[in-house]
């Protein structure tokens, strides 16, 4: 076998692992986004509003049963609008 013959095989070796880590470079990414996507979903329709709902109602010190059942409707509201985009 020449060596010519033998950088081939090498070089032919090489693209078919790259392209089959690249295969997984591209799942894992897949996956990350996926999990980065839910996660800014969550924080923009639960919790942004229902920390802004808790620091509103806790400005007098304490908060009523108005502010509490207003506050549970925010989180409803949330998670609704998660459920609605599936």
């Amino acid at each position: 076998m020449s060596n010519s013959d033998k950088w081939f095989g090498a070089l032919i070796g090489n693209a078919v692992t790259t392209a089959g880590w690249l295969q997984d470079m591209e799942n894992i990414v897949s996956i990350v986004c996926c999990i980065a996507g839910f996660l800014i979903t969550l924080i923009t329709c639960v919790v942004v509003p229902l920390w802004k709902k808790i620091a509103k109602a806790k400005e007098d010190g304490k908060i009523t049963p108005d502010e509490l059942q207003e506050i549970t409707d925010t989180l409803k509201d949330g998670i609704d609008k998660i459920k609605k985009d599936k």
